[in-house]
């Protein structure tokens, strides 16, 4: 389990759209995978960035979204359609 302090706008903006989980009873915050991605792409490094590609390649990313998120917090990587 990871928490992350909001010490940006982009973790502001992860953290408010999170969704509210269930987990053995316990309501937990989940952040979408959009966010995921551009979290582990702002942070950089290798493992982050395979991480990243790792959800991409999983189908599990709304691609338009990553871009808008992208954008909005000035993070410059070229998202491929079929990555």
């Amino acid at each position: 389990m990871q928490f992350l302090p909001a010490y940006n706008a982009l973790v502001n903006a992860a953290l408010s759209t999170a969704r509210v989980h269930d987990y053995g009873g316990v309501p937990v915050r989940v952040v979408d995978p959009e966010h995921l991605v551009a979290l582990a792409l702002q942070a950089g490094g290798a493992r982050r960035r395979e991480r990243a590609w790792q959800l991409l390649e999983a189908g599990a990313v709304d691609r338009e979204r990553l871009r808008r998120i992208l954008a909005a917090h000035a993070i410059e990587t070229e998202i491929p359609d079929d990555a």
